[in-house]
């Protein structure tokens, strides 16, 4: 998915394969990567843009998780 139209969306749901989910509540261009919460979690998650799906409805989906 493109940076910026992760940037348009804004704070949105994400939900990974795992089935954990969060919001997403960061940005960082330089590296084309997203910041997510889960709740509970105490440190956010990166993931980069290219592993972003648009579910539709502002609803987000990750393909494979950043460094797994």
């Amino acid at each position: 998915m493109e940076f910026q139209r992760l940037m348009e969306l804004g704070e949105c749901p994400i939900m990974f394969s795992s089935g954990e989910y969060g919001m997403v509540i960061r940005w960082d261009d330089i590296r084309n990567e997203i910041g997510v919460q889960i709740p509970g979690a105490d440190n956010i998650k990166w993931v980069h843009a290219s592993k972003i799906t648009d579910c539709g409805n502002g609803a987000l989906a990750v393909s494979e998780q950043r460094g797994e």
